[in-house]
């Protein structure tokens, strides 16, 4: 743990390869469904990273909306997922967690600028401080058709910059990092899984590759860590975050009744 201290993030193998390989045999399942629906006598196929090879750029967000619900309707997803980190999730947060209610599919193919996910920091569009970010990549992943990640002390500083920039006459955000730093593009295999704080700034830009890069992500925090903004971000429990798991002592506890004194 003294890794994600110092960079802000860690690249682990799965803790669980069964899990993982359900998950992508849901994942693989929910495309091959929807390129079923789109193109007559499409043949399943098993290798996602050739997925632009047979779905046209127009209909990527399509699939990957019909995808993304069909995925989320899976049995016992959210457990899967944690399964892949669950011995770094309870030394980083604690047993009382709760988790993001729907989890994010990403479809990006070679080329395709709709797919850009903008320099940004989650805790700047209402997430909170205390959460983590959990990302798995359904394929292999590497150069542009990966996300970018920077370096936590780059990160800082651009938060602290974020009230200089809050101008028309200034520099924009991705103007000023251009300047800061170089992207550095993760290289993660498909039995991998990234786990980062909402703090580093991150994103990715159209990817240069020949494959495509299919990938989820979803968030975890402690139930007893603030959720920050979210009576007007909407990203609080029981809305944006649904209670995943509880420790025996908060089960005892809330189990307890206060005597009533007359």
């Amino acid at each position: 743990m003294n890794s994600f201290f110092h960079d802000g993030y860690l690249v682990q193998a799965s803790e669980s390869k069964s899990s993982h390989s359900e998950i992508k045999e849901i994942v693989i399942s929910s495309i091959n469904e929807q390129l079923e629906r789109l193109i007559p006598g499409h043949k399943k196929t098993s290798d996602l990273s050739r997925l632009h090879e047979s779905l046209p750029i127009d209909n990527v967000n399509e699939v990957r909306v019909n995808a993304y619900n069909s995925i989320n309707n899976s049995l016992n997803l959210h457990d899967k997922c944690f399964n892949l980190v669950e011995d770094s999730i309870l030394k980083l947060l604690g047993p009382d967690l709760a988790v993001q209610a729907k989890i994010n599919l990403s479809i990006v193919m070679p080329n395709d600028a709709s797919s850009v996910i903008p320099l940004h920091s989650d805790i700047n569009t209402g997430e909170p401080l205390h959460e983590l970010v959990i990302w798995i990549p359904i394929t292999n992943c590497h150069d542009t058709n990966s996300i970018f990640l920077t370096d936590k002390s780059l990160s800082f500083q651009m938060h602290s910059l974020l009230p200089d920039l809050n101008n028309l006459e200034s520099p924009t955000l991705s103007e000023t990092a251009d300047e800061l730093f170089d992207f550095n593009y993760l290289k993660v295999d498909s039995n991998s899984v990234i786990v980062f704080s909402p703090l580093l700034y991150h994103g990715s830009n159209t990817n240069t590759t020949n494959t495509t890069r299919i990938s989820l992500n979803y968030r975890m925090k402690s139930i007893f860590t603030p959720f920050e903004h979210s009576k007007c971000e909407g990203k609080g429990l029981n809305s944006f975050f649904v209670p995943f798991r509880e420790s025996d002592l908060t089960k005892l506890v809330k189990s307890y009744r206060l005597p009533q004194f007359s």
